[in-house]
């Protein structure tokens, strides 16, 4: 009686029975993987959140693109980075969740494909699911201890039937690389000459790691392809319980008009984003600038500190250009894989980490949180490098 696209399997994969069994005997000392900024002590001050509420919230108005006050402070916010984003070609959403699902109703028919980053957050195999969509992966490649998209590997895939779309993650999640401006340039070619929608996801792109003049950091302007900018407040703000996300437009006109008036009418069968996030919206871009410098100063101490301890020893670090996440490949004694690397870990020293192939990662690789804690983090990575060092 059930649809076939929600059969999902709902057993714990045997990792997540280690942890789940970890946590409730609190065995638990030094968790590497949070990314949730309210439970890693970023909060703004209590006034802060009082000041989120207003009287306007007692009337209800309807605007299937958003409020007019929401999606003029994205645009301001966009302008103040030095990209031209119009608010007509805004659609304000719940979330970066809803905004990949309401592209894909208007890109795609049932059937159609998409390409999509690997690795890659763990997130697109439901959406795509419930929009009925198949996903077509091209790897990035390390390459020099550093991530590239494989450009052939995406040409190749998109001379396929039925591709409508390339989605760009930058910065990546988990790997952290960006865009550079060779690599987008490539990207809206290809879309350009196979008439596809280029989806770029930039929740990350506030949070630099280093300096690079090569890097796009906010995709916009006059593009030659429709091309979708996804952000949030989850990330730009450290408020992912506001629940308020947006897609930018850019590109041919005629395009983006018909984009936006089909995105309307999909947004408008639901109405999902609240009023209450949406007339908070202009103040929290307004404030969010000091936490992204908390955040920022964390991320570097961490990444100072991972340096720092795994200098001289058998654990790699590859290049990060930005955002929340680092990789950490550890060596490959004992027949260990990720996982089984991360399990001992867990198991022995209380350590948690995410195991690669939870990424679509292959060998050695396991997932740590720039956001943890500075003194957890310090401890927790001196443990990693103790273990390594005992099995060498």
């Amino acid at each position: 009686m059930f649809s076939r696209r929600t059969a999902w399997p709902n057993d714990p994969s045997p990792f997540a029975s280690v942890v789940e069994h970890a946590r409730a005997r609190d065995a638990i000392v030094f968790d590497l993987t949070t990314s949730n900024p309210t439970q890693v002590g970023l909060r703004y001050e209590p006034g802060f959140y009082r000041e989120l509420f207003d009287e306007r919230n007692a009337e209800y108005v309807p605007e299937p693109l958003g409020l007019t006050s929401a999606r003029e402070a994205i645009t301001l916010y966009y302008r103040e980075r030095d990209v031209v984003v119009r608010p007509e070609h805004v659609l304000v959403t719940a979330s970066t969740s809803e905004a990949y699902l309401l592209l894909l109703d208007v890109l795609c028919d049932s059937g159609d494909a998409v390409l999509v980053p690997r690795p890659g957050y763990p997130l697109f195999d439901h959406i795509a699911a419930l929009a009925g969509v198949e996903l077509l992966h091209y790897p990035l490649q390390f390459v020099s201890g550093a991530w590239q998209l494989d450009l052939d590997a995406i040409a190749r895939t998109v001379q396929r039937e039925r591709v409508r779309a390339i989605v760009v993650v930058a910065p990546n999640n988990p790997t952290g690389s960006c865009l550079d401006h060779r690599t987008l340039n490539a990207l809206m070619r290809t879309c350009e000459t196979r008439e596809l929608a280029l989806v770029v996801d930039q929740v990350f792109a506030d949070y630099p790691l280093r300096d690079d003049p090569e890097r796009v950091t906010h995709v916009g302007g006059a593009l030659a392809c429709p091309t979708f900018v996804l952000s949030g407040l989850s990330k730009i703000a450290a408020l992912p319980q506001l629940k308020l996300s947006w897609i930018v437009a850019h590109g041919p006109n005629a395009n983006i008009q018909q984009a936006m008036q089909r995105l309307e009418v999909v947004a408008d069968t639901f109405l999902s984003t609240s009023t209450l996030a949406q007339l908070a919206l202009p103040y929290v871009l307004e404030r969010a600038p000091d936490m992204q410098a908390r955040i920022r100063a964390r991320l570097h101490t961490n990444m100072q500190t991972l340096h720092e301890l795994t200098r001289a020893s058998a654990l790699q670090v590859p290049d990060v250009d930005a955002g929340w996440t680092v990789l950490l490949r550890l060596p490959a004694v004992r027949e260990l894989d990720d996982a089984a690397w991360a399990q001992l870990l867990l198991l022995q020293d209380g350590v948690l980490v995410q195991p690669g192939y939870l990424y679509d990662l292959s060998g050695t690789f396991v997932v740590l949180s720039l956001l943890t804690e500075p003194h957890r983090f310090v401890a927790g990575v001196t443990a990693i490098r103790q273990r390594v060092t005992s099995l060498l």
